[in-house]
């Protein structure tokens, strides 16, 4: 019986373990090895939108539910910024780190890599990359290894950035145009023949237009092309490793030459007349310079060709065959055919402390290159109908032959030529500003009356001799600037003349800090305010109610103030590791050429605003005062452009002034032909940024000028009117001086506000044009761009000093006057 009992009690253990161990078995086979891992948010700079329809959107998709399939604990998530005009991709991401709010993956190009190395923005991906096969390794082009793998700011080499797209310039066009105009359906071969395509496909009267070229500090971009076709460069390393600048060779006088005729050289076109006859026409350039982005017209069919970007993955950026062609760039008259050859590539962010994250951003930056991403790239253009433009190269490997021979072989054919004779964009030091200082001079060509005098008159001997100058000067600019090359006699004068200023600065602003309190002090003589005490018990319930506001001002206006006290007197570095640079700052920022013109823009800007924005309010609302009927009709005409947003009166504006616009429109309407780019105009530039203030401004202010009207009693007119005074008599004896207070109160603040415009300005015109200084940068947006795009914090915070050195002291005097003003209620004595 024992015996019985203990094999089935045997029996039943053993079951149990058979059992058991089925479970534990079926419960491992269907738990993810990760399912238990804590998620992992990872921030992407310029991750694709993967909610519309585009293809884009659609690929990136693909790729992320792959990239999810293998690693559903790794969340990625988008960071995007806005685009400032003119200033291209550059600000966007410096200002996300200056904010502190940066993504953790950076995108970085060739042209900002030292500049994200050496402000320490990167994290050293050595111990990932290490981690690759040769053959992963392999993969990598020859031409970028130089800007991936150099020296960082600790002196030793490491590898900053991982690429995750190759991509070229080439040249685009529509051959709806060209066979309109009886153009073979190819790019130009040279530059000769680029000339003679763009002049048959520029006409006015039609409104299309050869060429699209970017304008503002971008136009550069499109100059680079044809330097490099000339057999000039931008920036090179001398014998010892240095960088330098060297645009201002023969070669690139010849290309700037070249570049300046496509914009300003007059020629002559014949059309036919209404009544059969042939006419000719004076056309100046065959660019269409407009502001921003021009893809409206060059998809309306405005723009026979521009440069795009074609990238190893696909070509998808040109979506239709039919309409559209593709080739390499013209080759220049040296026989070089010069394009740019540059990468997406993606860096983590230093400010990533969490290994986990890390982990995460690198497993994404190596996915995205890897056959799984470009295998659910390539089946997701097959199943859209977007297979023929995927490289056929790919199609192939992941079996789709048929869409290879579909690809179309002038495209491809691009591609590599592009690929073979392009040149890396700049990447030595502080590149990322190069287009800047070659924008300058270049923009002072293309703007300088002689120049474009000599090219019209067949002069191009005395335009080149001209044209060298000024890129001798850009040049040495650029130098000092960008790349820091300033004798060491030059930098200690510098440094005197620095220490007399800043003695002065710190002086001026402790002796007016000390008037103000003389000046809001209470009279002696006065039995309540005179007494010297604070009062707390009397006034506690008003302490009480001052102590949050005097918290918020102290917190966000003098601790700020504070600050950049001594971040005036350092290299201000928003990652950490600021220097002290002593007078350093006030020494560059006293001999800096743009800061002291930016003043001078300001002031002008100044100017115009309060000589028509200030006053026309004033004269507005007594106009309205003086009209005997349809008072509220009129005030709400006048009001009207203040509800519209700023948004809208921006682009409202902008699009007044474009060569097409209204503007040009109503000139012709009175028999005047006009294309010119009002906002694009050096002259015209400053008063089309002031027009739209004014226009938004005068509704409110003439009803703040209204209601002080209405405290001007009426006897007083009456009694004028009796003794035979005129409207201008009334006005000027009893209506501005019954409003003098509040003329002075609106005045100070008009005055500030001028010279904070640059918001409205930056995006407007974002500073341009520039020749070679920007006819719109005013101070405040020169020392914006020279804070959170350049990142010259210290130098920023100088300039600020020095600027608030400046309105100080009129607002002190201000001050003054209305210390000793009396104000009394309408019907006081």
């Amino acid at each position: 019986m024992l015996t019985l009992n203990l094999n089935w009690f045997t029996k039943r253990i053993a079951a149990f373990a058979v059992i058991s161990n089925i479970l534990l078995v079926t419960t491992l086979s269907y738990s993810s090895p990760t399912s238990h891992r804590k998620t992992v948010t990872i921030r992407v700079a310029g991750l694709s939108d993967t909610t519309s329809s585009t293809i884009t959107s659609k690929i990136t998709k693909a790729v992320l539910d792959k990239f999810y399939a293998l690693y559903p604990y790794i969340k990625v998530e988008g960071s995007t910024g806005l685009k400032i005009t003119g200033k291209g991709m550059d600000i966007v991401p410096l200002m996300q780190i200056a904010g502190d709010i940066s993504p953790d993956i950076l995108y970085v190009n060739f042209r900002q890599s030292n500049t994200y190395i050496q402000q320490r923005f990167l994290y050293p991906l050595d111990e990932f990359v290490k981690k690759l096969s040769p053959e992963e390794l392999a993969q990598m082009p020859k031409k970028i290894w130089p800007i991936i793998r150099r020296k960082g700011p600790d002196g030793k080499e490491h590898i900053w950035a991982w690429p995750t797209r190759i991509v070229v310039r080439a040249l685009v066009y529509r051959r709806d145009l060209f066979q309109s105009v009886g153009l073979p359906d190819r790019t130009p071969r040279n530059f000769k023949e680029l000339v003679a395509f763009a002049r048959k496909l520029t006409d006015p009267r039609k409104g299309t237009y050869g060429l699209n070229f970017h304008l503002g500090e971008e136009v550069a971009w499109d100059w680079m092309s044809f330097l490099w076709s000339e057999g000039g460069d931008a920036v090179v390393r001398d014998k010892n490793g240095n960088w330098k600048c060297v645009f201002d060779s023969p070669e690139a006088a010849e290309s700037a030459l070249f570049f300046t005729k496509l914009f300003k050289q007059k020629w002559t076109k014949k059309y036919v007349k209404k009544d059969g006859g042939i006419g000719t026409e004076k056309i100046t350039g065959v660019v269409f310079s407009d502001t921003g982005s021009n893809s409206n017209d060059w998809e309306m069919g405005r723009i026979g060709m521009q440069f795009i970007y074609l990238n190893f993955d696909n070509m998808s950026a040109v979506q239709n065959p039919d309409l559209y062609g593709i080739g390499s760039v013209p080759t220049g008259p040296t026989g070089l055919k010069g394009t740019e050859f540059n990468a997406s590539m993606m860096g983590i962010y230093s400010g990533v402390k969490d290994p986990a994250v890390r982990d995460a951003a690198w497993k994404y930056l190596s996915f995205r290159r890897s056959k799984v991403a470009l295998k659910a790239m390539v089946d997701t253009m097959v199943r859209n109908g977007y297979g023929r433009f995927a490289q056929p190269a790919l199609l192939k490997e992941f079996g789709y032959p048929e869409y290879a021979r579909m690809c179309p072989k002038s495209w491809q054919r691009a591609f590599e030529e592009s690929v073979k004779y392009g040149k890396p964009e700049p990447y030595g030091k502080n590149c990322q500003q190069v287009y800047r200082w070659m924008s300058r001079p270049l923009g002072e060509i293309m703007n300088d009356d002689k120049i474009i005098s000599d090219i019209n008159a067949g002069d191009d001997k005395s335009a080149l001799k001209k044209i060298a100058k000024i890129l001798h000067q850009g040049v040495t600019v650029a130098n000092e600037k960008m790349l820091g090359k300033i004798s060491p006699s030059v930098a200690k004068f510098r440094k005197i003349v620095a220490l007399i200023a800043t003695i002065i600065i710190g002086s001026v602003f402790f002796f007016t800090f000390r008037h103000i309190m003389k000046v809001f002090s209470p009279p002696a003589d006065d039995p309540v305010l005179s007494k010297g005490t604070w009062q707390f018990r009397k006034y506690k319930i008003a302490y009480l109610c001052l102590i949050p506001a005097v918290g918020l001002i102290a917190l966000w206006q003098y601790y700020p103030l504070m600050s950049g006290v001594l971040m005036a007197f350092q290299d201000y570095r928003v990652t950490g590791g600021s220097k002290i640079v002593y007078l350093d700052n006030f020494a560059n920022v006293l001999f800096d050429k743009e800061f002291w013109f930016s003043i001078w823009v300001a002031l002008k800007y100044s100017l115009l605003f309060m000589t028509f924005g200030f006053t026309a309010p004033i004269f507005l609302a007594i106009l309205l005062q003086e009209v005997p009927k349809g008072k509220i009709f009129f005030r709400s005409i006048y009001y009207l452009p203040a509800v519209v947003t700023g948004l809208v009166t921006i682009f409202l504006w902008k699009s007044f002034f474009r060569p097409a616009g209204l503007l040009n429109q109503i000139l012709g309407l009175i028999g005047i032909h006009s294309t010119i780019n009002w906002i694009q105009s050096p002259s015209w530039a400053l008063i089309c940024c002031v027009a739209p203030v004014i226009w938004a401004g005068m509704g409110p202010g003439c009803l703040i000028y209204l209601a002080a009207l209405k405290t001007v009693p009426d006897d007083l007119y009456e009694a004028a009117s009796i003794d035979g005074a005129g409207i201008m008599n009334r006005i000027v004896n009893i209506t501005i001086p019954s409003i003098k207070a509040l003329i002075i109160i609106n005045f100070i603040g008009a005055y500030v506000a001028s010279f904070q415009a640059s918001s409205f300005i930056l995006a407007m015109t974002g500073g341009g044009p520039y020749t070679p200084q920007g006819a719109t940068e005013v101070a405040g947006l020169h020392i914006f761009y020279t804070a959170f795009m350049y990142l010259k914090f210290g130098v920023a915070t100088a300039m600020a000093w020095i600027l608030g050195l400046m309105l100080i002291g009129f607002t002190v005097i201000q001050l003054q006057k209305l210390r000793n003003m009396e104000f009394k209620t309408a019907g006081s004595s």
